[in-house]
């Protein structure tokens, strides 16, 4: 059994009070409550010339717009329409997030690749390996770039066994590093219950350069994944919110326009509910409300597994959210939610924006201007004008 699927049994073993000290927004229970009546979208999607499979996306405010597919890097100068390939040093490793590309800057991208970390700043005509591999860390788990200064970096990556981790940090763009949180490998697990570190999410905060998100197992002995927060660099953490049996995997907010708002996507095992939680926090991360669950998957319900494939908050209002769903295994009696939902009130209400035979989501973006929304799916990007 591979240690990714130790860990998920573990998951679910402790999922009892499964966010119970959430509280909820009136109204808020299952994912379909809320939806709009499942009528025929009024936003119109079509398929762009980008048909390979896409892991990530990038919308850079210097306006390029980047795709992370499974050969490499794609490029559009045209918002989508037409793509091209960039030239890459070597092969990224199969993981999405593994080419960063600069989100202040285009010229400037990184790639994780397995010999180590390059880096190049003159639109891919140069690259420079400014991390090699350590031996003793070779299996690459994430890398950040901070959108406020992009000097400053961040990468993870464990042993083979994934049972010991190596955080870094480096503020001059690569040059060198130093290792700000060194209590991480401390926390080894214990003899009945060995500790797999998978890292689940790590991001930089939009508008602070020394704000840092993160959501690790194994720092609560692998029962529970708990999403910290950094105001120094990752020197050290708060505790934000740690929901029993879901695990984080999107964060989106603190922009300008309402810095103290977040909202983060997790998922359940399917050891247990399959299903995914939404929820909000209006506070800086103080306090959190459910504002969407859904609980009928797992091995003990009847209903399908399903899973958030992507978040996306528009840069130009907070209010303004695109949620993708992916839906699998069995049926049963309970039909899942819509797979891509559009909410104009912060996630209160939500509105049915999915287009006919729309592949399975990865990513979700909305372009720099809030006009452009921009669906990542395993067959390739689909585009819609924003209504």
């Amino acid at each position: 059994m591979s240690p990714r699927s130790l860990l998920m049994i573990r998951l679910g073993v402790a999922v009892a009070v499964v966010l119970g000290a959430l509280g909820a927004l009136p109204g808020a229970s299952r994912a379909s409550a809320q939806a709009a009546p499942a009528t025929a979208s009024a936003v119109q999607w079509s398929q762009t010339s980008l048909t390979e499979p896409i892991k990530r996306l990038y919308t850079p405010a210097s306006g390029a717009f980047f795709a992370q597919t499974a050969a490499g890097l794609a490029r559009s100068d045209d918002g989508g329409t037409t793509w091209h390939t960039v030239s890459l040093p070597a092969a990224p490793v199969d993981r999405p997030g593994a080419i960063v590309v600069d989100l202040t800057n285009h010229a400037t991208i990184y790639l994780a690749a397995a010999d180590g970390i390059y880096k190049t700043a003159d639109d891919a005509r140069s690259w420079t390996l400014i991390a090699p591999v350590d031996p003793k860390y070779p299996r690459f788990q994430a890398l950040a770039v901070s959108p406020v200064d992009a000097n400053v970096l961040y990468t993870i990556a464990t042993s083979q066994s994934l049972q010991t981790i190596s955080f870094k940090r480096s503020t001059d763009g690569g040059q060198t590093w130093d290792e700000p949180d060194d209590a991480l490998n401390r926390n080894r697990g214990s003899a009945s219950l060995t500790c797999y570190w998978v890292v689940y999410l790590l991001q930089p905060h939009p508008v602070d350069p020394n704000g840092l998100y993160r959501a690790f197992s194994c720092e609560t002995r692998g029962l529970q994944v708990t999403l910290r927060r950094s105001h120094d660099g990752g020197a050290t953490w708060q505790a934000l919110l740690g929901p029993i049996g879901a695990t984080p995997h999107w964060l989106v907010g603190g922009q300008h326009d309402a810095p103290d708002r977040l909202v983060m996507g997790a998922n359940t095992s399917t050891m247990t509910f399959g299903g995914y939680l939404l929820t909000r926090s209006d506070d800086d991360g103080a306090t959190w409300k459910t504002i969407e669950e859904y609980k009928e998957g797992g091995q003990t319900n009847r209903g399908p597994n399903v899973f958030n494939g992507g978040l996306a908050m528009d840069p130009t209002r907070s209010d303004r959210l695109l949620l993708g769903l992916n839906a699998s295994g069995r049926t049963g009696e309970s039909a899942p939610p819509e797979p891509l939902r559009l909410s104009e009130d912060g996630g209160l209400t939500w509105t049915d924006v999915t287009p006919p035979d729309l592949p399975k989501i990865t990513d979700l973006k909305f372009g720099i201007d809030g006009r452009t929304m921009f669906a990542a799916t395993e067959s390739g990007l689909w585009r819609a004008a924003a209504p």
